[in-house]
């Protein structure tokens, strides 16, 4: 993943932390009750908490290192090596992709392809 994406994911991390600290401080100039300025402030950060776990990155290599994915976030990139000529690569790639109802083709060449999933809960 690229360094420009991980920065743009710890972005809600960032303000949820500011959140916090902001809270804390009206929660003591107003003199509230301290565990009234615990909720207040760990509701957020647990927010933080739960971004970071969901914004890290996971890389599955595949069973004999055939393939990889490599994910951040909502975002994915793959890498597949096919034993096959390169210009039956191509209507293999999109016969294949055609078989799949949740993915849609966005480009593809010799050179490799590039795809669409929609989103549901597994994604």
């Amino acid at each position: 993943m690229s360094e420009r994406h991980n920065m743009k994911s710890r972005w809600p991390v960032f303000l949820l932390v500011v959140a916090a600290l902001i809270l804390l401080l009206f929660g003591i100039w107003i003199e509230l009750p301290g565990w009234l300025i615990a909720v207040m402030v760990l509701v957020p950060l647990s927010l933080a908490v739960f971004f970071l776990f969901l914004g890290r990155h996971r890389r599955d290599p595949g069973p004999a290192d055939k393939y990889e994915i490599s994910s951040a976030g909502a975002h994915s990139e793959g890498h597949l090596e096919l034993n096959i000529p390169t210009v039956q690569l191509e209507p293999a790639f999109r016969a294949t992709v055609a078989t799949i109802p949740r993915l849609q083709l966005r480009a593809c060449s010799a050179a490799g392809a590039e795809i669409d999933a929609a989103l549901n809960w597994k994604t």
